[in-house]
């Protein structure tokens, strides 16, 4: 064996391609369901973190007392493309679905937008919102989750309240098993 250094460099970078192959190509998660009830309550401080839906790391909601909501983790405020790092399906976006097809698992039939361009626009957001069922996608982890608003609260109070997906228990736990079942194979 004259050559172990490389043929082990030649192995790792192998596997590092088939690895990048596999992210590369790797197919959404979806959450579906409605499992998980968020209220933030009339007049509740949106910096307090109980008054923040903390869906993954990266994207946390919220509302200040006045406009629509935000991802308080990457943003300090509601803009008109708010919440950053989300898109989202509406009725309103996707008039040729009914409610029964807005769901996360038909997330690749539908038509994802801003929230607020999901919703309608500006002038029709308030009525809109609880006017069914939606799909929320965390964009930079891939996720696709049913939502559907229960409340939202008017002049200043920024209360607002949904329901939404969480991923099934131990779903993370499971694929980190199959890979180091798959390592330990080759040993």
């Amino acid at each position: 064996m004259r050559y172990p250094r490389m043929r082990l460099g030649l192995v790792l970078v192998a596997g590092l391609i088939a690895l990048q192959s596999a992210v590369a190509g790797a197919t959404p998660t979806v959450w579906s369901g409605l499992d998980f009830a968020f209220t933030k309550a009339n007049g509740a401080d949106h910096t307090d973190p109980a008054n923040q839906d903390a869906i993954t790391s990266q994207v946390e909601l919220t509302r200040a007392a006045t406009q629509g909501l935000f991802n308080i983790a990457a943003e300090s405020g509601y803009k008109a493309t708010s919440p950053a790092g989300t898109e989202w399906a509406f009725l309103q976006n996707n008039p040729g679905q009914s409610e029964q097809d807005l769901v996360s698992t038909n997330w690749s039939l539908l038509n994802f937008a801003d929230w607020t361009t999901a919703l309608g626009g500006r002038g029709v957001l308030a009525g809109a919102i609880l006017n069914g069922p939606g799909v929320l996608h965390l964009i930079d982890e891939d996720i696709y989750l049913d939502i559907q608003f229960t409340a939202w609260g008017l002049r200043g109070n920024g209360g607002f309240s949904y329901l939404r997906s969480v991923p099934e228990p131990g779903a993370g736990l499971l694929v980190g098993l199959a890979g180091f079942a798959a390592l330990s194979r080759r040993r």
